[in-house]
């Protein structure tokens, strides 16, 4: 289902919630008949969701993203490929030049050995000529005994080799001596001449090559003679290298001489490929020069291509304002950076898009993210300080530094959290995600690596959410974004389990499922179930009730079981309902900033101490710079 279909669903879907059950039956069964994929979404809606669980409350959103960095990316200088398109432009003259240099030379070349075959083989066919006029005495008589004596047949054959062939042709083109195929020729459907008393092979073309195993398409009297037959039986002399078959269907070149002495035709002939075969191998040479001088220019262009990302990357020391100290950690998109304004002295994370940034729609996402997450106020959402593109062409935005670690370090460091801490983090985690939700958005990747916790401003176990990298409108007037796709982006052990149907689902139920599997995970040190719907078992729903919860946190199993519920409209319709399940399991499990306090107060140190060990630090040297 595309985005727009599931889009026209949502809007039948809330016409149908006005409607009593049999105008709604009424309504499906029209739908199945002009769209069935449209009313089986429509059917799925009315399942699973309710009024709420789609539409938000919230006439106008309150979020508002524009096209500006991304708009502009093509239009202004595409810093990473200015190297590769400089040395393509530089190198494609040369190119062409080189191309037809060698076309030219490769032309003169072939006239010129043209020239140089049809002499050898006038010459040879000379010296022929004269050595057969001293050896045979002429006659009044056309082929008489003599042609076909063994002297003869000795001589022809000396004059063949495997590639040159020596015959004599009557003034009716039939082979009368000579042949470097004699043996074959008996075996072969050639046309013959049966005037005599003796059958006589034709010089005819048989349209294929008979010595391959070619069958002709004609019988053998339908066949015209060869080339040199033609020539011969007119009495002309001459010589042809562009190439032509001979009697047996081969590629050849030939030279003839007509003798009237004799009343005979001697004819020469040599394979085509081999008599050029000095043309074929230099040609050969030049074009595999152009193409190694081509292949040349393309790693040229390439390696400029890659050296200059390499050194934009390993080389920046900055970014805008900001100088880089240490890389922090890598993520989806890019990478994160500790970094110092240079004026204010103020520390601060820089996100750096290093993945995808030549591509249009990784651009527009990541400047979406911090527009989004740029206008959320909450104090336990991230503050985002600018944005922007530096000097080498890379996109960045930098944001508050918390010298701290994410949720999944947490539990890395101390194991199951307790009870009422682990409430305590939930409820800023779920006040945060509250204003979102207000706001018309959905962070869809709510999990332990984009939370962090840390002791902040004399707030302990002060929560901070970020990366909103997969946040998703979906208030009524938000349009379509880039986000919305068919791919399933986020992690599937914290991620909803419809939106692998609907990957563009855009509910603040799904931050709810998320935030559920947060606390399984929390509270048991354990990953929460990989869960589908299509793993539902009738008369069982899947979530935690089937797992075992350790006997100290048995009480959030009713919790959990509506947050990480198959069924959207089975968990709470809001942030707000999930705060007063967390209020209610507060009493039981009460947490004080004392309590706080006395944690970070002993385990501080030891636990930036874990997170320093996990980060790559840069080398100082500026060449090694953003070297992985």
């Amino acid at each position: 289902m595309t985005a727009d279909l599931y889009q026209q669903a949502k809007a039948v879907f809330s016409e149908l919630l006005a409607l009593d059950p049999d105008d709604q039956a009424r309504r499906l069964n029209q739908l199945q008949q002009q769209s069935p994929e449209l009313e089986q979404e429509v059917r799925s809606l009315l399942e699973y969701h309710t009024a709420q669980s789609l539409i938000a409350p919230q006439s106008t959103p309150k979020i508002r993203t524009r096209s500006t960095l991304s708009t502009t990316y093509h239009s202004r200088s595409i810093q990473w490929l200015d190297g590769p398109l400089k040395g393509l432009l530089c190198a494609l003259p040369l190119f062409l030049l080189g191309l037809l240099l060698a076309a030219w030379i490769d032309d003169r070349m072939h006239r010129q050995l043209k020239v140089s075959v049809a002499g050898r083989l006038s010459d040879a066919i000379e010296v022929r000529v004269k050595e057969f006029g001293l050896r045979f005495e002429p006659t009044a008589t056309a082929e008489p005994d003599w042609v076909h004596s063994s002297s003869v047949h000795e001589l022809l054959k000396g004059w063949s080799s495997d590639s040159r062939d020596c015959y004599l042709l009557n003034d009716r083109g039939a082979i009368v001596a000579g042949s470097r195929y004699a043996t074959q020729l008996v075996d072969l459907p050639l046309a013959r001449d049966r005037i005599n008393e003796e059958s006589l092979p034709l010089a005819r073309d048989p349209g294929v090559d008979l010595i391959g195993g070619q069958q002709p398409n004609q019988p053998s009297a339908a066949w015209l003679p060869t080339l040199l037959a033609r020539q011969v039986t007119t009495g002309n002399n001459g010589v042809y290298v562009e190439g032509y078959r001979n009697y047996v269907g081969q590629s050849v070149v030939g030279v003839w001489r007509w003798l009237p002495q004799f009343k005979v035709g001697l004819a020469i002939e040599e394979n085509h490929a081999e008599a050029f075969a000095l043309a074929t191998n230099v040609r050969n040479g030049i074009m595999g020069c152009s193409g190694l001088f081509a292949a040349s220019l393309i790693s040229f262009a390439v390696a400029i291509a890659y050296r200059d990302r390499s050194r934009r990357l390993r080389t920046i020391s900055e970014v805008g304002a900001y100088q880089i100290q240490e890389l922090l950690g890598e993520g989806g998109m890019g990478r994160v950076y500790l970094a110092e304004h240079a004026l204010l002295c103020r520390q601060s994370a820089i996100k750096v898009l290093t993945k995808g940034d030549n591509d249009l729609s990784v651009i527009s996402r990541f400047e979406r993210e911090v527009q989004l997450a740029s206008q959320l106020t909450h104090p336990n959402t991230i503050a985002i300080y600018d944005f922007g593109r530096s000097r080498e062409g890379v996109f960045y935005y930098a944001m508050e530094y918390i010298n701290g670690a994410h949720l999944g370090q947490l539990v890395e460091y101390s194991g199951p959290v307790e009870p009422g801490r682990c409430i305590h983090l939930l409820k800023q985690l779920c006040r945060a995600l509250l204003e979102a939700h207000q706001a018309g958005v959905v962070h869809r990747d709510v999990k332990p690596q984009n939370i962090m916790v840390c002791n902040r401003g004399g707030e302990p176990d002060f929560v901070k959410l970020f990366d909103y990298g997969l946040v998703k409108a979906f208030a009524p007037g938000v349009e379509l974004n880039s986000s919305q796709t068919k791919v399933v982006v986020g992690t599937p052990r914290f991620m909803a389990p419809e939106r692998l149907n609907s990957p563009w689902l855009a509910d603040p139920r799904v931050d709810v499922y998320s935030v559920g599997a947060l606390a399984y995970y929390l509270l048991t040190a354990q990953l929460p179930p990989l869960v589908t719907s299509g793993d539902e078992i009738e008369n069982d729903q899947p979530g935690v009730e089937t797992l075992d919860l350790p006997p100290g946190v048995v009480d959030f199993g009713g919790m959990l079981c509506i947050c990480m519920s198959v069924e959207p409209a089975s968990r709470p319709s809001s942030m707000s309902s999930l705060l007063r399940e967390l209020d209610n399991l507060e009493k039981k499990f009460p947490w004080s900033r004392a309590d706080s306090e006395l944690w970070w107060s002993k385990h501080e140190d030891k636990l930036l101490r874990l997170v320093k060990t996990k980060r790559k630090r840069l080398s100082p040297d500026v060449d090694k710079l953003w070297r992985k």
